[in-house]
């Protein structure tokens, strides 16, 4: 045995010219390793296991887990395992209707003429209530951007946008508030 064995019990460093057998700590007295009898008539090492031997009830338990854990995984993997197929527009059911696709359109237009007008766009977090007449559009609300000196400031918005073609061009106001 070498004189590097540490006790795993209580971590003392074996000296090779210890008297108690080199199976046995002669700190603590405890068996690092189980002696059995090898082959040769002498004596072998077994190494412990670290981990508690598991009794009979202990597997049946885990056993009896892994047979209801097998049927609910069985269940639940193809339902969420499963491809499912992408809504497809159709005639009959388009996937957006016109006014919310217009009513998109001049949040859009607005949002980008806003944001152009502001000394941080990368800092406004815009709110706007959108009303669609037909072929244009008025957006009011506010926005939070910092200013110059990287202040957060809150201004009021009007926004009017007119449909050109498939577009909408947009004339935005940013107001102080109480304006």
């Amino acid at each position: 045995m070498t004189s590097d064995v540490i006790c795993p019990h209580c971590g003392a460093l074996r000296n090779p010219m210890a008297s108690t057998p080199a199976w046995v700590c002669p700190a603590c007295g405890r068996k690092y390793y189980e002696p059995v009898a090898g082959g040769s008539g002498g004596i072998a090492m077994a190494h412990q296991s670290r981990w508690p031997k598991a009794s009979l009830k202990q597997w049946m338990m885990a056993g009896g887990f892994l047979l209801l854990l097998l049927p609910a995984l069985a269940i639940v993997i193809p339902y969420f395992g499963a491809p499912r197929e992408a809504p497809q527009a159709s005639a009959e059911r388009p996937l957006i209707s016109p006014f919310e696709l217009d009513r998109a359109g001049v949040h859009l237009s607005c949002s980008r003429a806003v944001r152009q007008m502001l000394i941080a766009p990368g800092t406004a977090k815009i709110q706007l209530d959108v009303y669609v007449y037909s072929g244009s559009g008025t957006a009011n609300g506010y926005v939070d951007a910092q200013n110059a000196f990287g202040v957060p400031l809150r201004h009021n918005i009007h926004c009017e946008a007119q449909k050109t073609g498939d577009a909408w061009v947009a004339r935005a106001e940013i107001r102080r508030p109480g304006v």
